[in-house]
């Protein structure tokens, strides 16, 4: 695939077979029937619970669920009910 940007203005017209002006009905029509219209496919939307689901596959987000699992079950309560790190 050549390197358009570093190409100068008529070697990049004469690549893509055109001119200035711009292209010839005719070779619209052409390129039309051969290449089809020119449009970005639509990707495939996802729903929002895909999207959550998504966001509990990524490996660091397991890691900090798991160390906040960890964090939470290493602490215990004084005899007042607050809680305090654990002795042991």
């Amino acid at each position: 695939m050549p390197l358009w940007h570093t190409m100068d203005q008529e070697t990049t017209l004469s690549e893509l077979g055109t001119k200035p002006s711009g292209l010839s009905q005719q070779e619209i029509e052409a390129r039309l029937a051969r290449y089809g219209p020119n449009r970005i496919e639509e990707s495939r939307t996802r729903s929002p619970l895909q999207v959550l689901v998504g966001q509990f596959t990524e490996i660091m987000v397991i890691v900090l669920l798991v160390a906040a699992a960890i964090s939470g079950q290493s602490r215990t309560r004084n005899e007042d009910g607050r809680m305090r790190p654990s002795t042991s």
